[in-house]
């Protein structure tokens, strides 16, 4: 393994960092020393020659990159932390993206440009490094508390939108290699997230990617460049199962399901996060979905982890989809008599919370199912704290899944904020479409409109003619 030498913060990330032997290191991204511009993310080197400029979101993902916007920039250079080289070497590492920046101003640096390159190791742990680099020259490691969603961004770069996997039918299930990974999910991340302002100590992730398998559905409904939502399934077992009483509801919302093996009641939380998350990075690098239509959802053990996941990860998960296992923040009376319940994990604040407000928390649960009392109560506690959680109380179910009718119910509320609003998106970019101005300006206001939308794609074709 290469040694990496240290360095801490010196002020603010503006302020730059000093190495061990205190040689002064540019920020991370950076030109020269300059702050970038422009800055694209790629599945390749940018040649000299092309432009970096920021193109619209949809464009720019068609041609699988990425342009981030100023406050992105800053977010990513920001998750750049110091490596200590505790996760594998950077020479065992793969690549995963290119990241290209410019810098600004008008001195000399201006429009000159440096790439850095994105490994990511066995453990889903991501290194940054410039691409010109001696074997000694820092190396950085991509926080997954301060960017989860761009990390999960690069490693959609992998899935061509219009173009999934071509080994994915529609309403087939097809189990293939858990080997991507984009959120390393260590005991500290979880005791941050979850357990903060407690003396809660978790185990440390067993992870092997290579060995991990993952079980896809596409929707029966998907078409090509069609753009889906994600519902990622946490089951009590440890087989890889998809519940066929998903299957009405995931054809008409147009979702994927994916779910790992080794991934039940019997695992560690912490392993078991980290599996979820193998899945969510795997199902990414095939089929390009909609980010802000994330789902989670689980039964028993599994719904509560999947809630658990969306507690720890609001900026990810729009929605927690809890059948027959739920939980809150705070010890509740059991309304079944059967003395208290404790407390899934601790109370957290700051924009974790204020993220959290905003997912929708659905729990299901039925006058036979044993979890009743404990459910109900920890939904009133929920619905106290004024976070958007709705009780579905199913008369004769038990500890079970509920039938297809009602699964659709359940989705249908989850899904209802976003896709109400992908749908308005949908209409608006509809009307300029088939309106009267045909320039260019009016192609590309419906594609950033409604990014992905059926008339997205006809204004990028027509665009295209142009």
């Amino acid at each position: 393994m290469k040694t990496v030498q240290h360095f801490a913060k010196l002020g603010s990330i503006a302020a730059g960092f000093i190495l061990a032997a205190g040689v002064i290191a540019a920020p991370p991204l950076s030109v020269g020393g300059a702050k970038p511009v422009h800055v694209r993310v790629s599945l390749t080197q940018v040649p000299a020659t092309e432009s970096i400029v920021a193109e619209l979101p949809m464009i720019a993902r068609i041609n699988r990159t990425i342009d981030l916007t100023a406050p992105e920039i800053e977010t990513l250079r920001k998750a750049c932390k110091s490596y200590k080289g505790i996760d594998g070497s950077w020479d065992a590492a793969t690549t995963l993206v290119y990241v290209t920046s410019e810098a600004a101003g008008s001195g000399s640096k201006a429009g000159a440009r440096a790439t850095y390159e994105v490994r990511r190791t066995d453990h889903a742990t991501l290194l940054v490094r410039p691409v010109e680099a001696a074997p000694a020259t820092t190396i950085w490691t991509l926080d997954p508390l301060t960017a989860p969603m761009q990390m999960i961004a690069m490693a959609g770069l992998a899935a061509n939108p219009g173009a999934p996997d071509k080994k994915l039918l529609p309403g087939r299930e097809l189990q293939i290699n858990a080997s991507a990974g984009s959120i390393h999910i260590d005991s500290a991340l979880v005791e941050k997230r979850l357990y903060h302002g407690t003396t809660i100590s978790v185990q440390e992730s067993k992870r092997d990617l290579p060995t991990g398998r993952v079980l896809m559905r596409l929707p029966a409904t998907y078409k090509p460049e069609m753009y889906c939502g994600l519902l990622l399934w946490v089951h009590a077992g440890d087989e890889a199962v998809l519940p066929d009483s998903l299957f009405v509801a995931a054809d008409k919302l147009g979702l994927v399901l994916a779910t790992q093996v080794d991934a039940g009641n019997g695992t560690p939380i912490v392993t078991r996060m980290q599996r979820v998350s193998d899945t969510l990075a795997t199902v990414s690098e095939r089929v390009h979905f909609d980010p802000e239509r994330i789902y989670i959802g689980g039964i028993s053990g599994g719904a509560k982890t999947s809630l658990m996941l969306t507690a720890a990860f609001p900026e990810v998960f729009a929605g927690s989809l809890s059948i027959v296992g739920f939980g809150t923040y705070v010890q509740t009376e059991n309304h079944a008599g059967i003395g208290v319940w404790p407390p899934l994990f601790s109370r957290f604040g700051g924009d974790q919370w204020k993220r959290f407000t905003a997912a929708r928390l659905a729990a299901v649960t039925g006058d036979k199912d044993f979890n009743h009392g404990p459910i109900l109560a920890a939904a009133e506690v929920m619905v106290r704290d004024n976070l958007t959680c709705k009780v579905f109380d199913i008369p004769g179910l038990g500890h079970q899944m509920p039938d297809a009718d009602h699964a659709v119910e359940e989705l249908m509320w989850l899904d209802e904020p976003r896709r109400t609003a992908k749908e308005r998106a949908s209409d608006r970019a509809a009307e300029i479409l088939n309106g009267q101005d045909h320039s260019k300006a009016a192609l590309r206001q419906v594609i950033e409109i409604a990014p992905f939308s059926a008339s997205a794609w006809e204004a990028y074709r027509k665009l295209g003619k142009k």
